[in-house]
C-alpha cells in the first residue's frame, strides 16, 4: 500500500516540472514539489480506501487535515533546495535562498 505509490512521486514531480518549466522555473518548482506529494497522499490513501481499510469520509479527513498542509510545506522545502541547488536567486540585491 505505501511502497508502489512511492514510486510514482519522483515521475509526477518531473512531468509537472517539465510541462510547466516552459513558463518560469520558479512555479514549475513548487508544482512539482506539490504534485509529488499530493501523488503520494492520493494514491495511499485511494489505495486504503479501494481495500475499505479505512471508511472514505475518514480518508477525506485525513486528506484535508494531513494532505494540504503537507502539500504546501512540500512546496517551500522543494523550492528551498532546488533554487539553492540551480543558484536562483530570489532577490534583486543578489541575495539567495
Amino acid at each position: 500500500v505505501s511502497i508502489v505509490p512511492r514510486l510514482f512521486i519522483g515521475l509526477a514531480a518531473w512531468l509537472i516540472y517539465r510541462a510547466l518549466r516552459k513558463l518560469h522555473d520558479v512555479p514549475a518548482i513548487i508544482a512539482a514539489g506539490i504534485a509529488g506529494s499530493l501523488t503520494n497522499t492520493v494514491l495511499v490513501l485511494g489505495v486504503l480506501g479501494l481495500l475499505k481499510k479505512l471508511p472514505w469520509i475518514g480518508i477525506m479527513s485525513i486528506a484535508a487535515v494531513n494532505g494540504l498542509p503537507e502539500a504546501g510545506l512540500s512546496a517551500v522545502i522543494t523550492f528551498a533546495i532546488v533554487a539553492s541547488w540551480k543558484k536562483i536567486e530570489t532577490r534583486r540585491k543578489g541575495s539567495r535562498v
